[in-house]
């Protein structure tokens, strides 16, 4: 993999190779710092993006430029890896992306440890569980109390239909 980082004075090319190995090669250094980003003024009535932070670029050692390269060439090492065993056309069964597991097993499987039950979740519980029937068990005892009303008047003979299915 090959990727350029141009840090605050100088452009530097890195290559990893596959099995981990990192290249480094000093291409040249600038006179003065070829971003726009110190130019950039905050306006008093909005906060600074955070994309733009100084702190982001400009205060970190080399130790930890260095630490946060070898994380990303490993995220690259590992992507590549899962990718050339999804894209594999002899693969048999399915590729586990373990990210993937330890997601689904934290969102299905692993909820009542960290769940602490307060009032506003045992008002929703109650809402959710006895709430939603009253509404259709309203409107089905008006409905019903409708029908064998005008049931019993058709049976009578006070109720004359409107719509004639017969005729």
């Amino acid at each position: 993999m090959l990727y350029i980082s141009l840090w605050w004075s100088e452009l530097v090319l890195h290559a990893v190779s596959l099995s981990g190995l990192e290249l480094s090669i000093k291409l040249g250094e600038f006179s003065q710092c070829p971003c726009v980003m110190v130019e950039y003024k905050e306006s008093p009535l909005a906060s600074r993006p955070e994309g733009l932070d100084p702190a982001r670029y400009y205060d970190l050692t080399p130790e930890q430029r260095r630490l946060q390269e070898r994380r990303q060439a490993l995220r690259a090492q590992v992507k590549r890896e899962y990718l050339l065993k999804l894209n594999n056309p002899h693969r048999t069964g399915m590729v586990e992306d373990p990210a993937i597991t330890r997601w689904m097993f934290a969102r299905n499987q692993n909820i009542y440890p960290n769940f602490r039950p307060t009032p506003k979740n045992s008002l929703l519980g109650l809402f959710w569980t006895v709430g939603p029937p009253r509404p259709f068990l309203f409107l089905y005892t008006i409905i019903m109390k409708d029908r064998e009303r005008k049931e019993k008047l058709i049976k009578e003979g006070k109720y004359e239909r409107p719509f004639h299915l017969s005729n």
